[in-house]
């Protein structure tokens, strides 16, 4: 579904731009770039910010209540991190980022 989501809103971006709707173009273009980072191997801003924490020997807990989020969606995070990057474990991702 979401190379289809992307081919949409590439569609729209073409659209919005030719009919110069520049506010609809700028949310169409971020709207787009969050399916990049999905499908890359980019780490989200908030994968990013998560990666950051563990390897500054946060638990799951901390990081939870530093970023305002449950700890079910750190884990979740993590996993997707983790896949992203082709790592197993925390210590994986702590080395990675040595």
């Amino acid at each position: 579904m979401r190379r289809a989501a992307a081919t949409s809103i590439d569609e729209a971006i073409v659209i919005f731009t030719r009919l110069g709707a520049e506010a609809w173009t700028v949310q169409a273009r971020a709207e787009r770039a969050k399916l990049a980072h999905q499908s890359d191997g980019t780490l989200t801003p908030t994968e990013q910010r998560i990666a950051d924490l563990v390897q500054l020997g946060r638990t799951n807990a901390e990081i939870a209540t530093i970023l305002l989020l449950r700890e079910k969606t750190i884990e979740a995070n993590l996993t997707r991190i983790y896949r992203k990057l082709g790592i197993r474990s925390r210590k994986d991702l702590i080395r990675l980022h040595q």
